[in-house]
């Protein structure tokens, strides 16, 4: 027997067209929670909270948990990565890439994973409630992530890029929520730990650009699937340009002195 709990057990027994199905469905329920989201985040922000500790423990949990889910996902993405690989010792990295064949296998995490951007929201509230001010750069990419993970979901897809940008995703936010854990929990790193942790973010960046470009090979991905192309393409774009703004100011424009790395993920 199996274990539940991995990319077999998801790609055999997970009625992958009826969760897609959902997704579908409910598109006005998704849609209302994208919308909800900056509403709740700007009003809570107007309340100006002074900083304070109270939450610190919620906090702390809160980011242990998250690092711990990512670091499930990245286990059960790569052991779907290993079996597709044996399975197609033939195929290279890149011919992987441009088939559906990793998305297809790793679509119960995928799906899950999508759900948990709804989570993820949590993590603005609770910055707000300990009284730290909301930026830009925080709701904004909270936000994309999860269109792009719905909109992704809910179609079909003749490549792995999608599954590529989970993984990444995943492995990322295992290394940076647990550091925000254990930050909060009083531990103290050096500066050019933070700076690292930026420096990883930006690569995911990058690697994500990267992706796009090779799954969308003779413009493959542009033809079939234009919204999901387009958006990703975009949303990449600016996450770049983003979070390689802000390690610029960390590093170059005096941004980390002895306090806490900015919650930007």
């Amino acid at each position: 027997m199996h274990h539940p709990l991995t990319p077999e057990y998801g790609y055999e027994t997970f009625d992958c067209e009826a969760a897609q199905q959902f997704l579908t469905d409910n598109w006005q329920m998704f849609a209302l929670i994208a919308i909800s989201y900056p509403t709740i985040a700007f009003k809570l922000a107007s309340f100006k909270i002074p900083k304070n500790d109270r939450f610190d423990m919620v906090y702390m949990v809160w980011n242990a948990l998250l690092s711990a889910y990512s670091a499930w996902t990245v286990w059960i993405m790569w052991d779907g990565w290993v079996r597709v690989t044996a399975e197609y010792p033939e195929m290279t990295v890149i011919q992987h890439i441009r088939s559906p064949l990793y998305a297809d296998i790793t679509f119960y995490p995928r799906f899950i994973f999508t759900l948990s951007k709804v989570v993820e929201f949590g993590d603005t509230m609770l910055i707000l409630a300990r009284g730290r001010p909301l930026r830009f750069i925080q709701w904004y990419h909270h936000l994309l992530t999860y269109g792009y993970a719905y909109l992704g979901m809910s179609r079909e897809t003749t490549n792995s890029a999608v599954g590529g940008f989970a993984t990444v995703n995943a492995c990322v936010h295992t290394i940076m929520y647990g550091w925000y854990a254990m930050s909060t929990a009083g531990f103290r790193t050096p500066n050019w730990f933070k700076h690292l942790i930026s420096v990883i973010q930006v690569t995911q960046m990058f690697f994500g650009c990267w992706l796009i470009h090779t799954a969308n090979h003779g413009n493959v991905w542009r033809d079939n699937e234009p919204v999901v192309y387009w958006m990703a393409t975009g949303m990449y774009g600016s996450y770049v340009f983003l979070f390689g703004h802000m390690l610029l100011r960390n590093v170059c424009g005096g941004g980390g002195g002895g306090g806490k790395k900015k919650k930007l993920d």
